[in-house]
This record gives structure tokens, C-alpha cells and sequence, in this order.
């Protein structure tokens, strides 16, 4: 199996994120290995994962491999970082002693200089949907971005959140871990071939130049500010998390 080139240096530290429900375990070509065969077999029968987004599915491990977690995560820059999702409801597995592989999820557009980041490359496998994996994942990274040092966080001053203005599955998700609404941005993406990939646009008009089979997106923007943690929703994050502990 080619896991493709080295790992990047990504801008900030990444612990193991984790609670008693969940824990974020971060990627590396070791990782990869261990853990790319099983998130393909979770997923490759549910092409409606990728709906909203321009990459996938995929139709094989090297497919998912060579493009989504070597172009995202191991080549070149320092801005994205992904970790696997593990569900620790559920008994050990091969993939980790703690319990199943339920997903992925990442930082990107990260900056260490604007002390900035956002939470992307979503992915929660079906068969671990409807258990709260995906909020208290995000509540776990925002945490991690918006505490101070002192309390074991980076310290930044902005989380942010983008989801397809369709995708009302991730907006929620943004909503529920406390996340506000900055605003949309029109046709942020060209989804190409996105009528034969099975892609859902924007629904706009396209222009008389775009081309045939090609779709766009709009996204819409979510983020806490470093104000907005202090002023309350460093608490809808600790009682989510809290909350997932007690069941």
C-alpha cells in the first residue's frame, strides 16, 4: 500500500482529544496504515456522505488514499491535520483498544500566526450516525482551539465551521456545539463533474460559460470568537461534553 509522501509538520501541537464517548486519535503514516482499510470499508457503500463536497467517493483503498488523505494531509504546508474517530462506546477493535473507528475529522486552514483555525473534512461512518460522535468530536477540537494554554488549549481567537448551505445535517451539528452564523459565501466551490458524481449545488442559475455537468456551492460560515468562549460557550462546550460522559 503507498501512503504517500511524509506527514507534514502541522502548525500546533495535537494531542489525543478525548472524553469518555469519544477519542481523537492523531493521524500519521503509522495511522494511515492501521486505520485507512477499515474507514474505507465503512464507507465505501455510502456515496451519500460526499454529497455536499467535491471529493469522493472512492472506488478503492489506493483511490482514498492518493486523493483525500495524502493531498489533504501529508503533502506540503502545515495548515490541515486529520484525526480518526473512535467510538468508545462500543468493545476494542484492531483499530484501537479503546474502541471502533467511526470517522474522521480535521483542522484546516489553520495559522499560527492569526491564531486561527477551522474544524473540516467531517465524516462520520452511517453505522455511527445518530450518536452524538460528531458533536462532542467538534466540541472536543474547539476546546482543544479556544482554551488558553493554561487550561491545556492553544489559545486562539477564532474556531471556525463551513458546511454547504444544503448540508442542514452539518449545519446543525455547528449549531448544537455552539457555533454562530457569520454569513454565506456564494459559490465558494466548483463541484466538477458534480451532476454525474451525484453532487448537490447551490441551485442557482449558472453562467452561460460554466461547463455542462459542473455544479457550485455556497457555504455557509460559522465560528466562535475568543469573546464568545469566555462569555459562555466554553460552557455549551463542557456540557455537551459532561453530558456525553454521564451515558
Amino acid at each position: 500500500m503507498s501512503l504517500g509522501p511524509t506527514p507534514r509538520q502541522f502548525c500546533f501541537p495535537t494531542p489525543v482529544l478525548q472524553n469518555a464517548k469519544v477519542k481523537l486519535v492523531p493521524f500519521s503514516a503509522w495511522q494511515i496504515e492501521k486505520h485507512a482499510q477499515r474507514f474505507y470499508d465503512i464507507t465505501k457503500d455510502h456515496d451519500d456522505m460526499y454529497t455536499y463536497t467535491n471529493n469522493g467517493p472512492y472506488h478503492s483503498l489506493q483511490h482514498l488514499i492518493d486523493t483525500f488523505f495524502a493531498p489533504a494531509f501529508f503533502s506540503g504546508g502545515k495548515e490541515s491535520f486529520a484525526y480518526a474517530v473512535i467510538d468508545k462506546t462500543l468493545p476494542p477493535s484492531a483499530e484501537d483498544p479503546d474502541g471502533e473507528l467511526a470517522g474522521v475529522f480535521s483542522y484546516e486552514h489553520a495559522d499560527d500566526k492569526t491564531l486561527c483555525v477551522e474544524i473540516g473534512h467531517v465524516r462520520v461512518a452511517p453505522a455511527y450516525q445518530r450518536k452524538g460522535i460528531a458533536v462532542v468530536a467538534t466540541a472536543l477540537m474547539a476546546r482543544y482551539a479556544m482554551d488558553t494554554k493554561e487550561q491545556g488549549g492553544l489559545g486562539l481567537v477564532r474556531v471556525g465551521w463551513g458546511a454547504s448551505s444544503v448540508n442542514e445535517a452539518s449545519i446543525r451539528v455547528a449549531r448544537k456545539a455552539g457555533f454562530g452564523f457569520v454569513g454565506t459565501i456564494p459559490y465558494q466551490q466548483v463541484l466538477k463533474n458534480g451532476v454525474a458524481r451525484n453532487k448537490v449545488g447551490n441551485g442557482r442559475r449558472l453562467p452561460s460559460w460554466a461547463e455542462a455537468g459542473d455544479l457550485w456551492r455556497d457555504v455557509d460560515m460559522f465560528c466562535i470568537t475568543w469573546e464568545e468562549w469566555e462569555a459562555g460557550k466554553r460552557d455549551v462546550a463542557l456540557q455537551l461534553l459532561a453530558g456525553s460522559d454521564k451515558k
